[in-house]
């Protein structure tokens, strides 16, 4: 991670020097083959881990590979190929032998807790793990917290057996977390006990009904660092706790409120967009509640938007569209799917600016030097 939301923002997978293969349809653990060799004139990749990878790639059929990176630096991936998922001495080989670092497992349901367990006890060097889909339970995601004190990115994201995850909040150099629909272990108090994470930079609750209003304002007066912030279909989400987070966080970029269309109103929305000035990618599809005064600040204060999704909006105008493409000169991808604007309005976009509108009424338009 989606009705998800469309991650139209800022969802392209997360790059990493290590290229993630295909998903597969089998039923084993595949190991990322080596990286090819870089030449000594060739500049080194930088990595930006903050970057929220595309819903859709997360989600994708089948099992993700196991990927295993020893040190960023120098790129160095071990090869291999584990027949078995819920063969734990293999995995644990893997892991104690690489001194792993990244370790991504999502989707892969047939890997036994006791394997995971297995694995968390001996990959004390670990920075990011994905254990997104997994059987993951309460007592693998306490060893992983013990085994692995310098944690910078975990993703827990759909899974369905965890009920207390209140040991996350020990993490003090945890940078990223994706709890997306952990319906049971997300709890207000949870929520609360994150704000001794100041290094917090991105944040998935989407899907998770203990996120309330107070909540969030416990939150805020901690974590003051994000960057990407996803609140989508979050049932308890309320003005006040929106507008105490974002204007703790001026810095997020990255903004999803998709599937809210009952907490949230045009004040607490405008109120809070009003904080962030440097907004890149903004979700609102499915509030159909938001009205003109919404977009008409999105239009005055969110000047370098360049991903906007309004799908759903039954509310949003011609003229709303026209504010929108004179102040956002950045803005390359808007989507509107299922709003009658008329195509005169798309028609008078400047020339020289290119922009995707995926699906307007019946029409599909992709405008340019208009």
């Amino acid at each position: 991670a989606s009705a998800r939301p469309s991650s139209a923002a800022p969802v392209s997978a997360r790059p990493s020097s290590v290229a993630r293969p295909s998903s597969t349809a089998s039923v084993g653990i595949q190991v990322a083959p080596p990286a090819r060799p870089r030449s000594a004139a060739a500049a080194p990749v930088r990595r930006n881990m903050m970057v929220m990878p595309a819903h859709e790639a997360e989600r994708a059929p089948g099992p993700m590979p196991l990927m295993i990176q020893r040190n960023k630096q120098d790129e160095k991936v071990h090869s291999g190929k584990l027949q078995t998922c819920a063969d734990e001495a293999q995995v644990s080989e893997v892991v104690t032998s690489n001194a792993l670092e990244r370790l991504f497992l999502g989707d892969n349901r047939c890997l036994e807790p006791e394997a995971l367990l297995a694995t968390a006890s001996r990959a004390g060097r670990l920075q990011e793990v994905s254990l997104r889909g997994t059987t993951a339970t309460n007592q693998v995601v306490s060893a992983f917290v013990s085994s692995c004190p310098d944690l910078r990115v975990l993703d827990i994201s759909d899974c369905d057996g965890l009920t207390d995850i209140a040991r996350l909040s020990t993490l003090q150099d945890l940078c990223e977390l994706r709890a997306s629909r952990c319906v049971d272990a997300v709890t207000p108090a949870f929520v609360c006990s994150l704000s001794a994470l100041k290094k917090l930079q991105v944040l998935d609750f989407s899907f998770c009904p203990g996120v309330t209003g107070l909540a969030l304002q416990e939150l805020a007066r901690g974590v003051r660092a994000l960057s990407h912030l996803d609140l989508s279909g979050c049932a308890r989400l309320t003005d006040a706790g929106l507008v105490a987070l974002t204007q703790a966080n001026p810095g997020i970029k990255h903004l999803s409120l998709a599937l809210n269309a009952k907490g949230l109103s045009d004040d607490g929305t405008l109120h809070s967009l009003r904080h962030l000035r440097r907004l890149q990618c903004l979700n609102l599809s499915g509030c159909s509640q938001l009205t003109t005064k919404t977009f008409s600040a999105v239009a005055r204060y969110n000047e370098r938007l360049e991903d906007v999704t309004f799908a759903g909006c039954k509310h949003f105008l011609d003229e709303d569209l026209r504010q929108l493409l004179n102040s956002c000169s950045l803005m390359t991808r808007l989507d509107i799917t299922g709003l009658d604007l008329t195509r005169r309005v798309a028609s008078s976009y400047p020339i020289g600016r290119t922009l995707s509108l995926p699906f307007v009424g019946a029409l599909f338009l992709e405008v340019a030097s208009c």
